[in-house]
């Protein structure tokens, strides 16, 4: 009896062996996301390219001649001509080049009611004058094959009305001027008389003179 319980005492100090655990209980319950951080690589040289190549053709009409530039301008009012020279340094002078004139005071921005009113028309007429001296004085020395010239919203009755526009018409006269427009204000005390030296324009192709009454 004594040799069998000293049996039962070693049996029962020996630890049992616990059983083996799946490994999925052993790892996490949610995942975890390990993010590599990319290296930036530098932009290709054929990246760059492309880059300055689509810059470039952004703006293809500047790369145009001065010829053709002077050519597309020829179809605007040169109010507007004018004002393309500060779009860049490449536009800056091209609008001298003109040979193509189209002069009128619509282009300026007036009150409709200022036309009964004979000192405000005379103000802008004299805003007018000075815009037209001064494409006439900064152009370059290409003669005007064809003028435009509208004044019909600031023509008074004035000696310096008048006198202006005989000035610009007699500026153009020429062997190179082509087409001639006039259409003025009619005043009664006023109408402008054709001067004898459109008789030296050999290329001349087209007159016109134009009177506006008023109502």
């Amino acid at each position: 009896m004594a040799v069998s319980n000293s049996k039962r005492q070693k049996s029962s100090s020996i630890m049992p062996i616990p059983k083996r655990q799946k490994l999925s209980t052993l790892l996490p319950s949610t995942p975890v996301s390990i993010h590599k951080r990319k290296k930036s690589s530098p932009p290709s040289t054929m990246a760059v390219s492309n880059s300055k190549r689509e810059k470039a053709s952004d703006d293809r009409i500047s790369s145009l001649s001065d010829c053709v530039l002077s050519h597309i301008l020829s179809f605007l009012p040169t109010h507007t001509c004018v004002q393309t020279s500060i779009l860049s340094p490449r536009w800056r002078h091209i609008w001298k080049d003109l040979t193509v004139l189209h002069l009128s005071d619509d282009s300026f921005k007036f009150d409709a009611n200022f036309i009964q009113n004979l000192d405000k028309r005379f103000q802008h007429f004299e805003k007018f004058a000075d815009f037209v001296k001064n494409v006439l004085s900064h152009r370059m020395p290409y003669k005007v094959q064809k003028m435009n010239l509208s004044c019909t919203k600031s023509l008074v009755d004035n000696k310096v009305c008048q006198d202006s526009i005989n000035t610009w018409v007699h500026s153009v006269v020429g062997s190179d001027l082509k087409e001639l427009n006039l259409t003025v204000y009619s005043i009664d005390s006023y109408h402008f008389e054709l001067p004898i030296a459109l008789s030296t324009c050999t290329n001349l192709v087209s007159l016109r003179q134009v009177y506006l009454i008023p109502s």
